[in-house]
This record gives C-alpha cells, sequence and structure tokens, in this order.
C-alpha cells in the first residue's frame, strides 16, 4: 500500500519567488546554477510564531518515519529557514517557509473558489498554501575542515509538496502610476480574451491548471 502523506494549510503571509502560473525553468544569462522546473514559491512570515504548527508537524512526522536515528533538530533539513543573512534585507528578522511541486498548483480565492484561467498569485500578494508534508533521508558526503577527510553520513528532512494556493490579498506592490478614475480595470473577461487570441486553446490552459489536488480552503 502506498505510503499516506500528511496534508496541511498554512497561515496567511505575503509571497516571493513565485513561480506559479509557469515553473522555474529559465537560467538567467550568467548563473553559476541550474533551474528546478518546478512550480514554487515562499512564503514570509514575520513571526515564527506563525509557521510553528508547520516545524512541529515536520518533526512530528520525521520521528514517526525514522524514530531514535534522527540527529538534533537542527541538523534536519526542514522547509523553514531564517531570513537573517539572506542577501535581501527585508528578509532579515523573518522566516521563509518553501514549498515546490512538479505539477501546478490550484489557485483559489479569498472565498474559496477557484480563479478564472489566467489569474495567479504574484510576489507581494498574501496567500496560504496547502501542502503535503514529505519525510526523506539522504546520504551525504561530508568534508571535515581540519582533517580534510571526507565522511558519507545521512540527513534527514521534511519537504512540501504545494498543492493549491488561495489569494487572500492582491497586490501590495504599486507600479507608482497611481489610480485614474473610469478607467480601465482588469476583470476575468481579459483573461478569456488572451486565452482566444493565444496558440493554446482555454481547455488547454484548463487542464493544465488542474493537474493539482484538491484545496478546500
Amino acid at each position: 500500500m502506498a505510503q499516506k502523506f500528511p496534508t496541511m494549510f498554512t497561515r496567511a503571509a505575503p509571497v516571493v519567488h513565485c513561480y506559479i502560473e509557469r515553473p522555474d525553468d529559465k537560467t538567467p544569462d550568467g548563473a553559476t546554477w541550474k533551474v528546478d522546473n518546478k512550480y514554487k514559491a515562499k512564503l514570509v512570515f514575520g513571526d515564527e510564531a506563525d509557521c510553528a504548527d508547520v516545524r512541529e508537524a515536520c518533526l512530528k512526522l520525521l520521528k514517526e518515519t525514522f524514530g531514535s536515528v534522527l540527529p538534533a533538530e537542527d541538523e534536519l533539513l526542514l522547509p523553514l529557514k531564517s531570513g537573517d543573512g539572506d542577501k535581501n534585507e527585508e528578509f532579515h528578522g523573518k522566516t521563509l517557509l518553501s514549498a515546490a511541486s512538479q505539477f501546478q498548483p490550484k489557485v483559489y480565492d479569498a472565498k474559496d473558489n477557484e480563479v478564472p484561467a489566467g489569474v495567479f498569485p504574484r510576489g507581494g500578494d498574501v496567500v496560504r498554501f496547502r501542502v503535503s508534508l514529505y519525510p526523506f533521508s539522504k546520504a551525504e558526503n561530508v568534508k571535515d575542515s581540519k582533517t580534510k577527510k571526507t565522511t558519507a553520513v545521512t540527513v534527514y528532512g521534511v519537504s512540501l509538496r504545494l498543492a493549491a494556493v488561495q489569494i487572500i490579498t492582491k497586490g501590495a506592490a504599486s507600479s507608482g502610476f497611481g489610480v485614474q478614475e473610469g478607467g480601465y480595470e482588469a476583470t476575468a473577461a481579459d483573461a478569456k480574451v488572451r486565452d482566444e487570441a493565444s496558440d493554446e486553446t482555454p481547455a488547454e490552459r484548463t487542464t493544465t491548471r488542474r493537474t493539482g489536488a484538491d484545496a478546500d480552503f
């Protein structure tokens, strides 16, 4: 019987590094790293207590899966990371939660309705995640900085598979233009027109969007 992985909902927080409309599949010019071709995003929590439930769920799952062989908590690979030391100073003093998936997550609005095709969360939006928790172990070679000897060790951790995103509020960022009364305001109908003008049919877009699991926020 296939193992069932627990699922949970995060609390709402601003989203960054958001690859929901399309996967992270383009390596910037001059980059020394490779993209992973996954749909993914990060939540930025100002108070670590707001994501304590995720940490506790990860630790509980690891103990249930691996038992007494686990190392100290600070040696575990968890999907939560301190923003201290990040090159972006806005993350200092905050906690980042990462989730990713091979498949495009479904997207819902604050009323728990699936959003129209062409509507996606953007960086700065406040959102919630629905995630599945996957425990893992893997072998790694670690070199001692003093002796220069390499030792094979087993590392343990939990990754979060992103199944769905709920948009709570949109558009924290501004273009600087300001509001012009009586002007154009984007609607779901615009997304439909864009689909009709695209080489990809609305049905193809919908099929791609529906590969994630149902959310039920």
